[in-house]
């Protein structure tokens, strides 16, 4: 299973994923989760088939999952898990609430409602959070464009790889090219790997492949 899954301290025995699922592990190996570079969890591919997605139900206009704690079922609102597992703990008097009430309780869609308030305020925290998004999705980009691969921009923005492969989308055949005889120069004028990097603007991952494509001894 390749999607990626966090965990929630107080909901021991699930993962959630940023696409709104909510999985089980009753039936799960504890060994069968694998950490991530970016601080999530994916699943062996011969365990997947032994977890169970929690099937969701519409209560009082909202997306719920039961969940067995303590020996009894509750029912929990999807996008509170969701958030709690991907945005952090709930600010004090918060509540998770959709950018677009439309679309389904996944992370792109999520952010921390801070009060009960009116329809401008509210307007105004849908805002801040889809700018707050455009600028992730602008450095994100950004970091793309210099070369880094995916895992880098992963573990500094602190999401999963499966967002960022969303974001990049068709802007992936536009990548910056790499000029690596400027790299073999600079390598060959004494440079260190981390110097190169720097200089050029690009991953450290880059460095190295285009060192190791093309051999050269130093002088």
């Amino acid at each position: 299973m390749s999607e990626e899954y966090r965990t929630i301290d107080a909901y021991p025995g699930y993962m959630f994923s940023e696409t709104g699922a909510v999985l089980s592990l009753a039936r799960v190996d504890a060994g069968a989760r694998l950490p991530t570079d970016t601080g999530a969890y994916r699943l062996l591919a011969r365990s997947a088939t032994k977890a169970r997605i929690c099937k969701p139900f519409a209560y009082a206009g909202q997306w719920c999952v039961s969940l067995k704690l303590g020996g009894s079922y509750t029912r929990h609102r999807v996008a509170d898990l969701i958030a709690l597992a991907w945005l952090g703990d709930r600010p004090d008097g918060a509540r998770a609430a959709l950018i677009d009430p439309a679309k389904p309780p996944v992370l792109s869609n999520l952010f921390w409602l801070l009060k009960q308030s009116d329809s401008a305020a509210r307007a105004a925290e849908i805002a801040k959070a889809r700018h707050e998004r455009a600028r992730r999705n602008a450095t994100l980009r950004e970091m793309h464009g210099q070369g880094h691969s995916d895992a880098d921009i992963a573990r500094t923005l602190h999401i999963s790889t499966a967002t960022v492969a969303r974001v990049i989308g068709k802007d992936r055949c536009h990548r910056r090219r790499v000029d690596a005889t400027e790299v073999l120069r600079l390598w060959h004028e004494g440079l260190r790997k981390v110097d190169i990097q720097c200089r050029m603007k690009i991953s450290e991952g880059t460095v190295h492949r285009i060192l190791k494509d093309y051999p050269s001894p130093r002088r």
